[in-house]
């Protein structure tokens, strides 16, 4: 392979690793969020936000400070297109369940 190739391919690797992280934005998060909790999405906060693998980890707080809850979401990256499910939430400190079932 030629110089200009293998160059060629690690600029396209580097732009869509670039890519993946930015699929799922706060806002969207921020948006997912407070579609299962009952807000609007002005009203929630994304903190220590972090990523491992599909899913992300974060706690979601309400403006007001009467919510404070640790989420999962899973998705919104490059291998699922960017697509999400619900988030899935429970109080801070307690388990989240990670059942795709809610009863």
């Amino acid at each position: 392979m030629s110089k200009k190739m293998n160059l060629l391919y690690l600029s396209i690797g580097v732009l869509l690793t670039g890519c993946t992280s930015q699929l799922l934005s706060n806002e969207r998060i921020a948006s997912e969020t407070a579609g299962i909790i009952g807000v609007s999405p002005q009203e929630v906060t994304v903190e220590n936000r972090r990523t491992e693998m599909t899913n992300t980890y974060y706690i979601a707080k309400t403006k007001d400070g009467s919510r404070e809850l640790s989420c999962v979401i899973n998705g919104g990256n490059i291998v699922t297109f960017g697509l999400v499910n619900a988030p899935r939430c429970a109080k801070k400190g307690e388990p989240i369940n990670a059942s795709i079932f809610h009863y």
